[in-house]
């Protein structure tokens, strides 16, 4: 069990490292392509492109949450508190950057406002993926801990029952 707690917890890794190698991207991207406010034709296709990528990104960010919030060893207050919190918090911060894009996409220009709040939703977009891949950590912690104390438990439950049955046929 805990080799493939180990082999999920390095997809987990690469998924969130495939992220940050799409954000960095898709900074890089639309970062120069706004830096004049003016979005030409050729700049839009490389965006939509980039959005594109990123999109496929959080799907596999998706498929990994849906794992780990369905594992049975996953402690309902860690799940249904932080996890939940960090995956919202990281949802949202997704829709703003990509809101903020479109936003630019939509009239091929990129105001001041527009360039600043792009800054600002890549920042808050790191930050949430940052912590949100610091709790997949912490939730298959979680799952490898609970699964350890169940195993635990119910090898106390074999001894005492060894035990009592060696102190029965004792007395």
């Amino acid at each position: 069990a805990e080799n493939n707690l180990n082999e999920y917890k390095q997809l987990v890794d690469r998924d969130i490292q495939d992220v940050n190698e799409r954000i960095h991207d898709l900074t890089l991207d639309v970062g120069g392509a706004i830096a004049d406010g003016i979005l030409e034709e050729a700049e839009l296709l490389i965006i939509e492109n980039s959005i594109r990528e990123l999109e496929k990104e959080k799907s596999d960010i998706d498929a990994r949450y849906s794992a780990i919030k369905s594992n049975p060893n996953i402690s309902t207050s860690f799940r249904d508190g932080i996890l939940l919190g960090k995956y919202s918090a990281f949802n949202t911060a997704h829709r703003n950057l990509i809101n903020t894009i479109n936003d630019m996409i939509d009239d091929s220009a990129a105001s001041e406002s527009e360039r600043e709040a792009f800054e600002s939703d890549i920042a808050t977009y790191n930050a949430a993926l940052g912590e949100l891949s610091k709790t997949f950590d912490d939730a298959i912690n979680n799952i490898s801990m609970n699964m350890s104390n169940a195993i635990m438990e119910a090898l106390k439950t074999e001894i005492q029952g060894n035990i009592n049955d060696v102190q029965e046929s004792v007395d």
